[in-house]
């Protein structure tokens, strides 16, 4: 194995202990003792939930602990779902639906009958197809079915096969367990997605609103350093002709193609909404081209651009349902969309024409990509003078 390039148990000592199996459920038992003292002192409920956790589970396949055998129960789980439901048909069912903190080598709730599990992890006919899928490893669970029992004198078969690896599928008492078992998952499942749902939304919403920090800023000092520029512009040093008189200062007319708004194109905001959007808090003032608005995040859905300018309203809205947001959130560049987004809208309000707009959009970018570039630089030169941060850290 690896480096050695050969088999380890080919030169380990391993005692083979051989015994009359006559009366006892065929298999192999491996048990490990004497365990090195290098592990230090153990932890025996830790030991329980991690190997829970790992290891697959079924009827023909257990883990014992210091004679405590790993249950889906000892999983680490994030959230239970407790069952208990008595059937018409199947009987009482109880135990629980578990979310476990990691992924499962092999999910799914297992089915136990008088405590002993019959069968692997099962899905009860759900089609996982559509399932998100980081939801669908982590759900695990047992469910007790003492009515199938296979000794239960009303049934006319049995429910468990003979070899106790599995049930009868169209037997009546495992179809009522199932449809059960599926609309309990379904409903699990469509709650665990409302949940990441919106913790990814609110996820989303806290990086652009630290993204908007940043933009506005950005822009605010773009805008003073365009103040200035076109101030020195406009300026004249007082000279003398070449008789020595002095010549009258000229006047400088600084030209602007600032429009209050375009009115064509548009898709108006419902009047509800609006009164919805006045109540919500700004992210802060943002002065362009001798004017202030207030940034604002609103949900407006995917149809309406990612940012539009209310002239009316003073106000730039981001859209925060428009999907450029949520690639921007996968792929770590939220900053950087968001402030494309203002930008461009900002630009195509100012200029005349499209390569004006291209001009002065392309000014922004390269703008903002040198106040990003020394924010994270500084950023890294605060890191190394942190005397907590440690190198692994780095």
């Amino acid at each position: 194995m690896g480096k050695l390039r050969e088999a380890v148990l080919n030169r380990s000592r391993v005692q083979l202990v051989e015994s009359n199996a006559r009366g006892k459920a065929p298999g192999t038992t491996v048990r490990l003792t004497k365990l090195r003292r290098e592990c230090g002192r153990m932890d025996v409920d830790k030991i329980v939930s991690h190997l829970a956790l790992e290891l697959p589970q079924s009827s023909t396949f257990k883990v014992v602990v210091n004679r405590r055998e790993c249950k889906r129960q000892d999983v680490p789980a994030a959230k239970r779902y407790p069952i208990d439901h008595v059937d018409p048909v199947c009987g009482p069912v109880k135990g629980e639906i578990i979310i476990a903190k990691r992924r499962l080598p092999e999910p799914g709730v297992l089915v136990t009958v008088r405590g002993r599990v019959v069968g692997r992890p099962l899905w009860f006919g759900v089609n996982r197809e559509g399932w998100r899928f980081t939801i669908a490893p982590l759900i695990t669970g047992s469910v007790e079915v003492p009515a199938f029992d296979p000794e239960e004198p009303s049934d006319g078969m049995d429910v468990i096969k003979t070899d106790r690896e599995g049930f009868i599928e169209t037997h009546p008492k495992f179809e009522a367990l199932a449809t059960y078992m599926k609309g309990q998952l379904e409903e699990v499942y469509r709650e665990l997605v409302k949940e990441y749902e919106c913790k990814e939304e609110e996820e989303k919403r806290q990086l652009i609103t630290e993204a908007i920090r940043n933009v506005t800023a950005d822009l605010n000092e773009w805008e003073r350093e365009r103040n200035r520029r076109l101030q020195i512009a406009g300026s004249s040093v007082g000279r003398q002709d070449e008789t020595g008189q002095g010549m009258q200062h000229p006047v400088v007319r600084i030209p602007t193609h600032l429009r209050r708004g375009r009115k064509g194109g548009k898709r108006g905001i419902p009047p509800t909404l609006m009164e919805e959007i006045r109540a919500i808090l700004g992210s802060g003032p943002l002065k362009f081209a001798g004017r202030v608005f207030e940034v604002k995040q609103a949900w407006l859905g995917e149809d309406f651009p990612e940012c539009d300018i209310l002239w009316e309203e003073s106000l730039v809205l981001i859209n925060l349902d428009h999907p450029a947001y949520e690639q921007a959130r996968a792929n770590r560049c939220v900053e950087i969309t968001t402030f494309r987004a203002v930008a461009a809208a900002l630009a195509a309000e100012e200029c005349e024409t499209a390569q004006e707009m291209y001009e002065e959009l392309d000014s922004l970018i390269r703008f903002q990509a040198g106040r990003m570039g020394k924010r994270a630089q500084k950023g890294r030169a605060d890191t190394i003078e942190d005397p907590t941060v440690t190198e692994a850290a780095l």
